[in-house]
């Protein structure tokens, strides 16, 4: 987000919004898996794995609406702060 204060005038100026974005968390790495009777994957079969879970959470992300749900929320909070300094003049 650019914001420019102009103390002069008492104007919040909101010049660029961010681009909406979705952080999938834990973005796990594994490097060294050992092997035993319970399981037979590699490292790189878990990183796989979990790259293509990733993938999967992307397109569903894609598929629905969040994205514009998170774009209205940033509309409601710009508004909170845009009331804000109407309050403190």
């Amino acid at each position: 987000m650019v914001i420019f204060i102009d103390k002069e005038n008492k104007k919040l100026l909101i010049e660029k919004l961010p681009k909406e974005e979705v952080n999938i968390i834990p973005d796990l790495k594994f490097y060294d898996v050992q092997a035993s009777t319970f399981t037979n994957f590699t490292k790189d079969d878990i990183n796989k794995a979990q790259d293509d879970a990733k993938d999967k959470i992307e397109q569903q992300i894609d598929q629905s609406n969040l994205r514009v749900q998170a774009r209205q929320r940033l509309l409601e909070n710009i508004s909170s702060v845009i009331n804000l300094t109407q309050a403190i003049g």
